[in-house]
């Protein structure tokens, strides 16, 4: 839940006025904020993912993830205290851009592992119960005995 209102919000406050608390970012700053957390993503679920889901399990993998994923969510809103209001109002300093994309990449890396990690454990239990015969449809009609 959290990561969906954290990917939905945050083109919003990357483009809310510094003066409200948010980044001040043009829609172009932030379409390649975004296209670099696509590729940043497609590089963990190839790469990183793999060899920790061997190493540590998927159901473990999650809960990892998840730990290390709810932290990140309170360090965004004081990004905006780091943009210099005296310069320009549209441009932030290099310091919150290495903050903002230290942050997202953090976010992006346990969002990944959590959202893949979920996916291999629910495909691979009912893929168990199906195989087990334990899984029961809800529409199918078993005869009475």
């Amino acid at each position: 839940f959290q990561a969906i209102v954290f990917e939905e919000a945050f083109p919003i406050w990357a483009a809310t006025p510094i003066a409200f608390n948010g980044l001040a970012l043009k829609s172009d700053a932030i379409g390649a904020v975004l296209a670099t957390a696509g590729v940043y993503m497609l590089i963990i679920q190839l790469f990183v993912f793999p060899p920790l889901e061997r190493r540590l399990g998927a159901q473990r993998l999650f809960a990892t993830a998840m730990a290390f994923y709810t932290p990140i969510l309170f360090i965004f809103p004081w990004m905006s205290r780091l943009v210099d209001v005296a310069d320009d109002e549209n441009a932030p300093r290099s310091l919150m851009w290495t903050c903002l994309y230290l942050a997202l990449g953090w976010q992006i890396t346990c969002n990944t592992i959590s959202f893949t990690s979920y996916s291999l454990v629910v495909s691979l239990t009912t893929r168990v119960l199906v195989l087990s015969n334990k899984y029961h449809h809800p529409l199918h009609v078993w005869p009475a005995t």
